[in-house]
């Protein structure tokens, strides 16, 4: 007789937790169709609008005065310095210093 109850029991709790499961599968159901009918709205409204004319011609100046910013700071000092190597290079072969060679005049020690 114990044993008929315990039975009876299990089956209560199998019955409510298949219903429970049941319930459940029919509320993802539910969800899922109402997601597949909204995707044709919802994608559209996620997307982010594409950039407009004006701010892609700004964004190409912006590139283009932040080169040329670059390329005359690196330019105008590379320029000084090759003028600078020029003027003594110059001077050096106009006005050689005179060379004389140099002798020590004591023996190493080793």
């Amino acid at each position: 007789m114990g044993n008929d109850y315990s039975k009876r029991e299990g089956l209560e709790v199998d019955d409510s937790t298949e219903a429970r499961l049941r319930a459940e599968i029919e509320d993802l159901k539910r969800q899922l169709a109402e997601q597949q009918q909204q995707p044709a709205h919802g994608a559209d409204t996620l997307s982010p609008p594409p950039p407009s004319r004006r701010s892609l011609w700004l964004l190409a100046l912006v590139l283009a005065v932040l080169i040329l910013v670059a390329f005359f700071k690196g330019y105008i000092p590379h320029q000084r310095n090759e003028a600078t190597l020029a003027a003594e290079a110059e001077s050096a072969w106009k006005n050689p210093r005179p060379w004389a060679p140099w002798f020590c005049r004591e023996r190493s020690r080793r």
